[in-house]
């Protein structure tokens, strides 16, 4: 069950829900509007590139049976504005959808009333970024209660083969992608050079 939970936290952190307990879910929806907070658009975020779609090297399907924090396989595909997952881990299954799209204007902000953050909850704010001697796609939540750690998405090859990388806030706790669940198969084990593989902590 820890191993699962380890997994969980670093997907869902992959698309910005990182330290949301999902068991308090019920109780988040019931907060006010002065504890949402959202992720909107001001005169320093307008000097910010921000990426509204995934790059071409990055859409397809990938998969990933890395086993660094207990066993593990994931199906992830990536279409131009969006990704849909799919995890399998310690015999339990869960699948979501996540889209770019661009930050809220503050008057969009300021209408939102007490429950409507859920609606941009699967919605996030991409931009580029350098980390770990490597260029990431940086993904932050939308909208959501409480902290937050922002999901992370790299594109290397090693070895000859394309290689998708989806951390977590630092990033941290890498997980390995390939075109090919042969290839996912092969490189379980593998750890490529610069990335972090601590454990998100948050759950």
């Amino acid at each position: 069950m820890k191993k699962f939970k380890y997994v969980l936290v670093a997907l869902v952190a992959f698309f910005a829900f990182t330290t949301v307990n999902f068991t308090n879910t019920t109780t988040a929806n019931a907060k006010t509007h002065h504890s949402v907070r959202t992720h909107h658009s001001t005169k320093k975020d307008r000097k910010v590139k921000y990426v509204l779609t995934f790059p071409k090297n990055m859409r397809g399907t990938w998969y990933t049976r890395t086993n660094f924090y207990g066993k593990y396989r994931s199906k992830m595909v990536i279409t131009k504005k969006s990704a849909k997952v799919t995890v399998t881990s310690e015999g339990r299954t869960f699948r979501y959808k996540q889209t770019l799209r661009k930050p809220l204007t503050k008057k969009e902000t300021d209408s939102l009333g007490p429950d409507e953050y859920a609606k941009y909850a699967n919605f996030f704010v991409g931009k580029y970024v350098h980390a770990l001697h490597y260029k990431w796609l940086r993904m932050d939540t939308l909208s959501l209660v409480g902290d937050n750690e922002p999901g992370f998405l790299n594109i290397h090859k090693f070895n000859k083969h394309a290689v998708l990388t989806s951390a977590a806030g630092g990033p941290r706790q890498s997980y390995h992608y390939f075109r090919t669940d042969k290839l996912a198969r092969k490189y379980a084990h593998k750890r490529f050079p610069h990335f972090n593989y601590g454990l998100v902590q948050g759950i």
